[in-house]
């Protein structure tokens, strides 16, 4: 169905439950309904209802639960999430690049954050490449183990760089992360350390010296989004609501 089709394209994106939601209770096809419907209010609850929907959504919910004779259950009345700032870690990480702009004597303003992440072709084999990937709450399906949708990784990763800019990272840069070139990397550098998140990150910022080579976040609103899904970014991670914290 083109509903599965345009959810699958765009998870986070509340909307196309909402949509699908009335266009099946419209038909009176509650059954279907209620699955997009609640599927609906779950995220809206989740990501803090940053479309103001949940209200709606309560509505359309409880009229499809009583066409299928069925009672009222606990989500109808439970609240979004209330935002929360940047994380501990994403503020330690800022404050690193700061300290490393003082320790080179340049303006903390001058230096910019480079962030490593994994394009479409390479994701899939993170599993192998860098399994400590594990414990990140970036491509990790805490609740299904195994991997998210690319997709869902990507509206994540959105959601770190918005909270790397509360912290006051006045210039933020997206590294492409490809195995071959860490690999070589390594190589040609032989760092001393063998921890694979420290890795990553000096590659990350070596790559941050080469314009060509990495990405300005944010881009324009009708500029192509980072995330190479060659949709406009107001229409793909720069979606309202599409990074909101959890």
């Amino acid at each position: 169905m083109i509903w599965d089709a345009v959810a699958q394209h765009t998870p986070e994106d509340v909307w196309v439950y909402n949509n699908a939601g009335l266009e099946y209770g419209a038909i009176g096809e509650h059954e279907a309904a209620l699955s997009w419907l609640t599927r609906a209010l779950e995220l809206a609850v989740r990501t803090g209802d940053p479309e103001r929907l949940v209200g709606q959504l309560r509505d359309l919910r409880a009229a499809s639960l009583a066409a299928l004779g069925r009672d009222q259950d606990d989500l109808q009345t439970t609240e979004p999430v209330t935002p929360s700032g940047p994380t501990g870690k994403t503020v330690r990480l800022v404050e690193q690049v700061r300290q490393m702009a003082s320790e080179r004597g340049e303006p903390t303003g001058m230096m910019p954050l480079t962030v490593a992440w994994l394009p479409a072709d390479e994701y899939p084999d993170w599993p192998t490449h860098w399994p400590d990937l594990a414990d990140s709450d970036l491509a990790q399906d805490d609740q299904h183990g195994g991997s998210v949708p690319h997709a869902v990784y990507c509206q994540r990763m959105e959601r770190r760089l918005r909270e790397f800019r509360e912290t006051g990272a006045a210039r933020l840069l997206i590294a492409p992360l490809r195995a071959a070139g860490l690999d070589q990397w390594v190589a040609d550098h032989e760092p001393d350390e063998d921890d694979p998140a420290q890795l990553r990150a000096r590659y990350a910022a070596d790559l941050g010296r080469d314009p060509s080579r990495t990405t300005p976040w944010p881009p324009g609103r009708n500029e192509p989004c980072w995330c190479g899904s060659g949709r406009k970014y107001k229409k793909c991670c720069g979606a309202p609501g599409w990074g909101a914290p959890r």
